[in-house]
């Protein structure tokens, strides 16, 4: 897992610094109303249902979704 970890991390880096203009990014450490803009900017939907989506506890979990 810590390989694969650091190549995510690298990519993640390498893409934030080319300077894309429609990058938007998500974290586990960030706010959920940071999340809930980005999300909503991303897909084109309101903040209302993107906030929808952010406030799901599963959202960052490696476990699959819930049935």
């Amino acid at each position: 897992m810590p390989a694969i970890r650091n190549d995510m991390n690298l990519e993640s880096n390498e893409m934030r610094d080319a300077g894309f203009e429609n990058l938007h990014r998500m974290r586990e450490s960030s706010s959920t109303e940071e999340n809930t803009t980005e999300l909503a900017d991303f897909l084109s939907i309101s903040e209302e249902d993107a906030h929808k989506i952010v406030e799901a506890d599963y959202i960052f979990s490696d476990l699959p979704l819930p049935t």
